[in-house]
Formats: structure tokens, C-alpha cells, sequence
């Protein structure tokens, strides 16, 4: 694996964009995401689960917020890591990494019927 050309905080289809320098690229996407209609609706989507003994109803939203940051964790210990340990990724990329997974769980029920994952 090339890291660095995983870890390039380039917008694919926008070969003149230039990165801001406090507000990497997964940070915008996850405020893309966060505001968008596809993510608010999966509030209205109820999380399929077993019989609670109480009333509370957990909706797709919070599902995804949730893995949302438990992914940011996984991505924070990894990219630790595969800094300290490995050797592979220097200090700077942990945060990339960590902010890569964390905009992918935020997105990964946009779209997906139940049981789709």
C-alpha cells in the first residue's frame, strides 16, 4: 500500500481546488453530509431491533451518528498505529485517517434499505 496516495486530501473532480489549511477535505464533507436531506431522513427511519422492554424508538440517524464516532476512534487507534508501530504514516496522517473513517460510517446508511448492510 502507497499511503500516500491513500491518504491525498484531493477533490477528485476538482483538479484546482485548493485545500484550506484549517478545514481538511473530510472535514467539509462531513458537513456536506450532515446537512444534507438523504442523512436528516434516515431520523424517520426507525433501526430495526428486537423487542425493548422499554419505548425507546432508535432511529437511523442516531444509529449512524453513533458508529460516526465510534469509526473516528477506530480510525484515531489505527492510524496511531501505523505511525508508532509500523512506521508507515507519519503523526499528521493519523488525524486524515481518523477523519476518512469517521465521513464514511456518517455516510454508510445513506441509501440503504433495512438489512442492507
Amino acid at each position: 500500500m502507497e499511503w500516500s496516495k491513500l491518504l491525498k486530501l484531493e477533490r477528485l473532480c476538482e483538479p484546482n481546488y485548493v485545500p484550506r489549511k484549517h478545514r481538511p477535505i473530510y472535514s467539509q464533507d462531513i458537513d456536506r453530509i450532515l446537512f444534507s436531506q438523504p442523512f436528516r431522513r434516515l431520523a424517520n427511519k426507525t433501526q430495526v431491533h428486537p423487542l425493548y422492554d422499554n419505548d425507546h424508538i432508535h432511529h437511523r440517524l442516531i444509529h449512524s451518528l453513533e458508529v460516526t464516532n465510534i469509526g473516528r476512534s477506530l480510525g484515531n487507534e489505527i492510524g496511531a498505529w501505523l505511525a508508532d508501530e509500523r512506521k508507515e504514516i507519519s503523526t499528521e496522517q493519523v488525524d486524515v485517517i481518523a477523519g476518512l473513517v469517521q465521513t464514511a460510517c456518517m455516510a454508510h446508511d445513506i441509501g440503504n434499505p433495512p438489512f442492507g448492510h
